[in-house]
């Protein structure tokens, strides 16, 4: 699962919609607008961190840092 090419395409269209939702964040910004923008940044981090732990498990430490 960890070398699959889709996990690759997912997370490349999960970092997209991370930098757009970065780009929405403005000066005098609805409170609505940040609490979404919160629980993006969450929803984010999270899948981000899964990502790492699964191939940590996966490859082992050395691994996952040495392949780039």
């Amino acid at each position: 699962m960890c070398t699959s090419h889709y996990l690759d395409i997912f997370i490349t269209f999960i970092i997209c919609l991370n930098v757009v939702t970065m780009s929405l964040e403005h000066y005098n910004q609805p409170t609505s607008l940040e609490t979404a923008l919160k629980y993006c940044n969450y929803l984010f981090t999270t899948v981000f961190v899964l990502e790492a732990v699964l191939k940590l498990v996966a490859f082992g430490l050395r691994r996952f840092f040495k392949d780039r």
